[in-house]
């Protein structure tokens, strides 16, 4: 998942680089070319928009499958609950900078969509306040990607030891069984050995 999540995160982090230059670009033409860049510019930056809630969606989507697979093993397994709670975290962490990130890009959009609808003559503070919020996204996405990949480096981590955990005890209980068949066996073949052979005295 962690290779996954890098190139994502890439792909996100160019695409709003992108949305912002052409943001820059768009302000800085002439009447003619102005409406063109700009048309780009909101194409690119609805893209980015989507493209950005769906890598945060599929990390919390990752985080909530597995979650909830570590919560089934534990249960059969009867693990420690202090497992489970280390997953619980790391879903409720990765969470808190998911739902910034999102947020942040939301209301960069709405911003934008703000200047946009007051276009040709939008007022000063209105492409302030979308710029702001552009930049503002730069920085909140760049610690959201660098939170979520640790934690998916952790719950990758946690589910190699419960799987380890797993095994091993799935092992010992096999191992049991076949020692108790053994001591089985031996007590059915003592067994058998006391009783006397041949036949019965006739009356």
């Amino acid at each position: 998942m962690n290779r996954i999540f890098v190139k994502l995160a890439i792909t996100d982090f160019s695409l709003l680089l992108a949305s912002y230059v052409l943001g820059l670009v768009s302000v800085s033409q002439w009447p003619g070319r102005h409406d063109q860049a700009l048309g780009v510019h909101f194409l690119i930056g609805l893209a980015t928009v989507m493209f950005t809630l769906l890598v945060h969606s599929i990390v919390y989507t990752y985080l909530l499958g597995t979650n909830r697979w570590v919560r089934e093993v534990v249960e059969i397994y009867k693990m420690p609950p202090e497992i489970l709670a280390r997953s619980k975290g790391n879903k409720r962490k990765a969470f808190k900078w998911e739902f910034r990130a999102m947020t942040m890009v939301s209301i960069a959009a709405w911003a934008g969509a703000w200047v946009h609808r007051e276009y040709p003559i939008p007022m000063p503070q209105q492409s302030l306040y979308h710029h702001v919020a552009a930049v503002c996204v730069f920085v909140v996405s760049l610690a959201a990607f660098s939170m979520e990949y640790k934690i998916i480096e952790l719950q990758g981590q946690l589910l190699n030891e419960v799987k380890d955990l797993a095994d091993r005890m799935r092992e010992e209980r096999i191992a049991s069984r076949i020692e108790q068949d053994k001591q089985a066996d031996s007590a059915s073949t003592s067994l058998a050995d006391q009783i006397p052979s041949g036949d019965p005295p006739e009356m």
